[in-house]
């Protein structure tokens, strides 16, 4: 029977590490992979080890809160230093989504990305979630957002968000927000280098209305190719050139 190293969290050091080494070396064998019970740490990307390794993880430890309070995390790093690709995780809910995220830095993660759901690849998240809308920047997604959220186009109101990654930095991104009552309406908002434009209410029934046009402000441009507010009217009866009563400058349109 074969051995090998397994993952320890945050390199050797610690009595309870060398305990986990140990624990790990009598389990491992070369027809598994043997999981490691680090369900509270949030481990860093260069403090994972080369290979692939198998975690279990609280809800809460590195951000997959989503579906009952554990999930499984498969690490995969494929160099021993952190001049090689990307460090991957993909995430195994409880509730049957999978996610997954990368390295951005020695200490930083990416958001998770939820790529499938084992009922329907395009659905959304079922539940609602609590957010930092300023945090969803990546991919093409939809977010279901509770009333606790922050920075919601209005406060306290639960809502989709669909968030479109506007280049291949996330420090660009449009979000559109519905609300989930009709009067409080869809919004709109962008990012681009990091910052946030503020929400704007896109027209709708709500506020487009009548809108009134001041006639006096336009009566005396007459001026050729300035342009000129004039009364338009159609009627039955013929007109003669000339000798009508309409006021210089109506259109007046005869119909059968």
């Amino acid at each position: 029977m074969g051995k090998g190293f397994v993952n320890v969290p945050g390199g050797g050091g610690s009595e309870d590490k060398i305990k986990k080494l140990e624990e790990g070396l009598e389990n491992h064998t070369h027809d598994k992979i043997v999981f490691m019970d680090d369900r509270n740490d949030n481990v860093t990307p260069e403090n994972t080890t080369s290979g692939i390794t198998v975690h279990i993880k609280n809800n809460g430890a590195d951000g997959l809160n989503n579906g009952g309070s554990l999930h499984s995390v498969v690490t995969v790093r494929s160099w021993h230093d952190m001049t090689s690709p990307k460090i991957h995780e993909l995430g195994f809910t409880d509730n049957g989504i999978l996610a997954h995220r990368y390295s951005t830095g020695d200490e930083t993660w990416s958001e998770w990305s939820y790529l499938a759901h084992q009922y329907d690849l395009n659905k959304i998240i079922e539940d609602y979630q609590t957010y930092d809308l300023n945090t969803l920047t990546e991919g093409f997604r939809v977010y279901k957002c509770n009333g606790s959220s922050s920075n919601l186009p209005v406060s306290g109101k639960f809502g989709h968000l669909m968030v479109m990654q506007a280049s291949t930095e996330s420090a660009y991104a449009v979000q559109v927000f519905f609300c989930e009552l009709n009067g409080d309406g869809v919004w709109k908002r962008y990012q681009s280098g990091g910052s946030w434009t503020a929400w704007v209410r896109l027209i709708d029934s709500t506020n487009i209305g009548s809108q009134t046009v001041n006639k006096a402000k336009y009566a005396s441009v007459t001026t050729p190719g300035t342009a000129s507010l004039k009364n338009i009217k159609a009627g039955t009866s013929d007109l003669t050139a000339g000798s009508s009563s309409l006021t210089t400058g109506d259109i007046y349109l005869v119909y059968e």
